[in-house]
């Protein structure tokens, strides 16, 4: 059964007939592809793979870094299918990378994806996905614009945060706060949390010696971003 959207596309500026138009599945294709460039990005300025395994590339008119190595982009490409699968069902709420040397953790970076109506909508409409261009569409040009925005006010805190040489190869964990039941995979890379637990992670960082920066935040209504990287 089809609902009507939460929310409607003409509120947002930008928006004219002269604008180029994506449908939802496009939309969530876009916003995927962002986040999987940040996590790399993440992966490149942090040091959790050797530089010389990335390749250099332009994204959104940015200079960005791509592993070339077979198991990272095979890692990847299954990370990805499992956010696209939250993404598509509507119940992606946040995401973490965390970086570690050992047993101490060294950074952390998160998103937060809440108040994202495009989110909401999907929860409750299983056939949104199917609507074309003609029936709802998104303005390509608004929300690349953003996305640019946010993806380089990451790599500018990358590049700005205080780091120290790892004594020995970093390891990471993700971890992805949802909406609903989700199971966990077996990976101890790949851990999924429920939503209750997060307010306890937030409010953990005040009682540390950490240093926090924030990101530009992305307020489209239909897609809503906010992040921060924080080091320890």
């Amino acid at each position: 059964m089809k609902c009507s959207p939460f929310f409607n596309v003409h509120e947002y500026p930008g928006n004219t007939m002269a604008a180029d138009k994506i449908s939802p599945t496009k939309a969530i294709d876009t916003f995927l592809s962002f986040i999987r460039v940040t996590i790399e990005q993440i992966w490149y300025h942090l040091e959790v793979y050797p530089h010389e395994s990335f390749s250099e590339y332009m994204f959104y008119q940015l200079q960005v870094y791509s592993s070339r190595h077979p198991a990272v982009i095979g890692y990847t490409d299954e990370l990805m299918s499992n956010l696209r699968k939250m993404a598509n069902e509507g119940i992606l709420l946040k995401l973490y990378i965390e970086v570690y040397e050992a047993d101490s953790k060294k950074y952390s970076v998160g998103f937060s994806f809440r108040n994202s109506l495009l989110f909401e909508q999907l929860k409750n409409d299983t056939q949104f996905l199917e609507y074309g261009e003609s029936q709802f569409s998104f303005d390509s040009f608004l929300l690349i614009n953003n996305l640019k925005s946010f993806l380089f006010s990451v790599i500018q805190e990358l590049n700005l945060i205080e780091k120290q040489p790892l004594k020995e190869a970093g390891n990471f964990k993700i971890l992805v706060s949802t909406t609903d039941d989700v199971e966990m995979s077996k990976d101890d890379k790949w851990i999924l949390e429920r939503t209750y637990d997060e307010d306890n992670r937030e409010n953990s960082l005040a009682f540390k010696d950490v240093k926090i920066k924030s990101f530009k935040e992305v307020k489209l209504r239909y897609l809503n971003i906010e992040g921060y990287i924080a080091g320890y």
